[in-house]
C-alpha cells in the first residue's frame, strides 16, 4: 500500500464547500481515480464537495 502526503492546502477562503470541491478537483486531475473512505469531523463543506466532485465525474 502506498502512503504519502497528497498535498497541503491553505487558503483564507475556510472550509466550505468550494474549497473543497477545488481540492478534491486537483486530486482528481493528479490521477486519483477512486476515494473509498472520507472521513469528516464537521467540516460542513467537505461532504457537499465529495458530492459536487462526484456528480462532474459522472460517478
Amino acid at each position: 500500500m502506498y502512503q504519502g502526503v497528497l498535498g497541503p492546502w491553505v487558503g483564507s477562503e475556510g472550509a466550505g464547500v468550494t474549497t473543497w470541491t477545488a481540492v478534491l478537483s486537483e486530486l482528481r486531475n493528479r490521477g486519483i481515480e477512486d476515494v473509498r473512505i472520507v472521513v469528516c469531523d464537521g467540516l460542513k463543506g467537505l461532504p457537499d464537495g465529495v458530492t459536487a466532485t462526484e456528480a462532474s465525474t459522472g460517478r
